[in-house]
């Protein structure tokens, strides 16, 4: 899902400035309280983004690799541009004849997803597997997907 974040500070965020590295809710936490100036030493899951947020777009960030569950089940994986979509049902999928009946949630439907790998600054609506073009990049993702659930079994 992409949703866009519009941010407003005028004295502190250039007016008109966008931003395309991939932020996600986790992340406002750490920004916020480094913005408000709380130090906090808990660790937190997100990344403080203020630098990008003041406009200093140049700003480097390691890339995390974002682990998407759906309730405890691991449903995809991304890092950076690179996402592996696992074998899954879907339970929670719009029906496409439901959609745009006036803000009210049309009906959803079942869709069992198949393994899939996309280079999302190319196909960002996530329509076409690469999966056999790039097999390096796709075992590097199931690599990734390996240590994640190991990582999630200790805990």
């Amino acid at each position: 899902m992409r949703v866009p974040l519009i941010a407003r500070w005028p004295g502190q965020i250039p007016a008109g400035s966008t931003c395309k590295h991939p932020v996600t809710a986790m992340d406002l936490t750490p920004t916020l309280m480094n913005l408000s100036q709380i130090n906090e030493s808990t660790p937190k899951d997100g990344r403080d983004i203020s630098q990008w947020l003041k406009g200093d777009l140049d700003f480097k960030i390691p890339q995390k690799v974002f682990f998407y569950f759906w309730e405890r089940e691991l449903q995809a994986i991304r890092q950076g541009p690179w996402k592996l979509r696992l074998s899954h049902i879907d339970t929670q999928s719009p029906n496409p004849s439901a959609i745009g009946n006036g803000g009210v949630r049309g009906s959803i439907m079942k869709v069992q997803r198949e393994q899939a790998l996309f280079d999302l600054r190319k196909d960002p609506g996530e329509t076409t597997d690469i999966s056999k073009s790039h097999p390096k990049v796709l075992q590097r993702m199931i690599d990734l997907v390996n240590k994640g659930k190991s990582i999630t079994r200790s805990k």
